[in-house]
């Protein structure tokens, strides 16, 4: 086998499974649940399963679509004279 350097979009999850998700994010699988049906968490089904979209997880847990921590509104922006 040959080993190649992966595209972007194949090092990245597109979607996750609620348990997956919670197992990752060390939550419980209940948590989650209860946070899709109250819609804080988006989420939609293909066939069976329940999926969340990584950039809406993401975006619900304070990451930037590359996995770093989003600087919130109360941090300052350091600025380089």
């Amino acid at each position: 086998m040959s080993s190649r350097n992966l595209t972007p979009l194949e090092q990245q999850r597109l979607a996750w499974g609620v348990g997956p998700l919670a197992k990752a994010l060390g939550l419980s699988s209940r948590h989650l649940w209860q946070l899709i049906a109250s819609g804080k968490l988006p989420a939609f089904k293909s066939g069976r399963r329940t999926l969340v979209a990584d950039a809406d997880a993401k975006r619900f847990f304070g990451l930037n679509p590359d996995g770093t921590k989003a600087r919130t509104e109360d941090e300052e922006v350091e600025t380089v004279a």
